[in-house]
């Protein structure tokens, strides 16, 4: 299989190639220019919210919880169609280019940043779990993992949020095509038996909730959409083709599709939807890291440098050996805590006081401790 994903990944660098004149400004790289329609904005949207959860994550839940494992997807579609109708228009609004940037007027810089380095860090942890996607549908070695991620780095940067948004449409075709494909050519459906649901489902499911309703890479393709009416509709539509595909997954592991044996049309599904994912993660990333942490002034090549620095680091944290639910749950924990409360309440109230911080951290470390800690927690979700 890795021939075959090489060869799609160079399809992908050429195509973006296109792009390059599009993304010389810093707006045109990360938001591209904001021009994006509502069909654009929309595709790119459930592609990337789809990514390796939809899959992989997914298939190791319904394993253990049987159709109850595609309740995070569900609950993640809920969070989009909210976000729409909710707050996309205000997010739109702002004209800014990262999340970040929304809570400067309300918080000390110092604090800025410490938010911005969490999302980074979940960040990572969602390349980390991409990558490892990646190397167990296409059962890579180390090196050719490498060379993998590395022509998606080059794809991804080439143009910027353009090249990944209009190559998002072009792969959320060919997910959506290829479950559809594999559902519909079974000869049987067999709906898994409903198992016991356990802390760590619920867990996940207020994770994915919360992080499409207020998410970075999310945000910035609604930063990206040409009007507030368009921010608006294509995340609603996002939501609705997220919880449609959840739907469809379902279906297809219920026909006894398993990720550890894919036919070429699946394979190219999969690898679809885990790419779809990192794409935008890298240049949201790459966004906050550039603009709100390192401070650099933009030049044509510095989110390219500071991207590679992210692949460096989300490779380290691939090849450490750190599970995959883990290291899904671990980013998103960080990055519910600590950034949830003040965006919301900037987004409503447009100020937000230090106690929507500090109050969820706290609370949730209590939790937490209640709980028996990492190593407990985690646990439950062994096999």
């Amino acid at each position: 299989m890795f021939w075959i994903l090489a060869t799609y990944l160079t399809v992908l660098v050429l195509y973006s190639i296109a792009f390059v004149s599009r993304s010389r400004t810093e707006a045109g790289f990360f938001v591209s220019g904001r021009q994006l329609g509502t069909i654009t904005l929309s595709l790119t949207i459930a592609a990337t919210t789809i990514g390796g959860s939809a899959v992989v994550v997914t298939w190791t839940l319904m394993r253990r919880y049987g159709p109850w494992g595609i309740l995070p997807d569900i609950a993640g579609g809920i969070g989009l169609f909210l976000l729409g109708f909710w707050l996309a228009a205000r997010v739109r609004r702002t004209d800014k280019l990262t999340l970040p940037e929304l809570l400067k007027p309300c918080f000390p810089p110092y604090l800025v940043k410490l938010l911005a380095l969490a999302i980074v860090l979940a960040q990572i942890a969602w390349l980390a779990l991409s990558f490892r996607s990646i190397q167990i549908v296409a059962g890579l070695t180390t090196p050719e993992l490498i060379l993998i991620c590395t022509l998606t780095y080059c794809y991804s940067f080439i143009g910027g949020q353009w090249s990944v948004s209009r190559t998002d449409v072009l792969q959320f075709a060919v997910l959506a095509g290829g479950f559809l494909f594999a559902t519909l050519s079974s000869g049987h459906l067999h709906i898994p038996p409903v198992a016991h649901i356990g802390l760590p489902l619920f867990y996940l499911v207020a994770l994915m909730f919360f992080s499409h309703l207020i998410g970075p890479d999310v945000f910035a393709k609604i930063f990206s959409a040409k009007s507030e009416t368009v921010a608006k509709h294509g995340a609603v539509a996002a939501g609705i083709l997220k919880i449609l595909f959840s739907l469809l997954l379902l279906a297809a592991f219920s026909t006894g599709l398993s990720i550890e044996k894919l036919n070429l049309v699946l394979f190219l599904a999969v690898a679809s939807a885990i790419l779809s994912s990192v794409d935008s993660i890298f240049i949201s990333a790459t966004a906050i890291l550039e603009r709100d942490i390192l401070a650099l002034p933009h030049h044509r090549f510095t989110p390219h440098v500071v991207g590679m620095g992210l692949l460096l680091l989300s490779m380290g944290f691939t090849l450490s050996g750190v599970g995959i639910v883990k290291i899904l749950a671990s980013g998103y924990t960080i990055f519910l805590v600590s950034l949830f409360f003040p965006t919301l309440s900037v987004l409503m109230k447009k100020r937000a006081g230090l106690a929507t911080l500090w109050l969820p951290v706290l609370t949730f470390l209590a939790v937490w401790a209640a709980l028996g800690g990492a190593a407990a927690f985690f646990a439950a979700f062994a096999a």
